[in-house]
């Protein structure tokens, strides 16, 4: 967390509230850095049919066709890049498919649920 572009050391808890206790001024501007991860979260009746998340956000893959991909679960995160903001590109079977969060979808044809096959 940043005040006024200063990184501030303050000891933060899963779980809790962060406290800012200072006397503050007209201006002063507050900037919280999240670090996320991406991970895939599987359906409760299915492993082979999950969404993929970075940190809290689901992404969407804008796709006009079914959501496919191929190999283990570790690979294929690891073939997630950042394209920019909150745009992702996913590689997977020869193919690549641009990632965004779910509520940045507007007319774009999407799936949210991926299918693992032959693997």
């Amino acid at each position: 967390m940043y005040v006024n572009d200063q990184q501030q050391t303050i000891n933060v808890r899963p779980g809790t509230y962060l406290s800012l206790q200072r006397v503050w001024k007209k201006n002063d501007k507050i900037r919280l850095v999240f670090h996320y991860d991406f991970y895939l979260k599987p359906m409760p009746d299915d492993e082979n049919v999950f969404a993929i998340f970075y940190g809290p956000v689901m992404l969407a893959a804008e796709t006009d066709s079914e959501f496919i991909l191929k190999g283990p679960r570790d690979k294929i995160l690891k073939n997630i890049t950042v394209a920019g903001g909150n745009v992702f590109q996913l590689k997977n079977g020869g193919k690549t498919f641009v990632l965004r969060p779910l509520s940045d979808i507007n007319q774009q044809s999407y799936g949210v649920y991926a299918i693992i096959r032959g693997y």
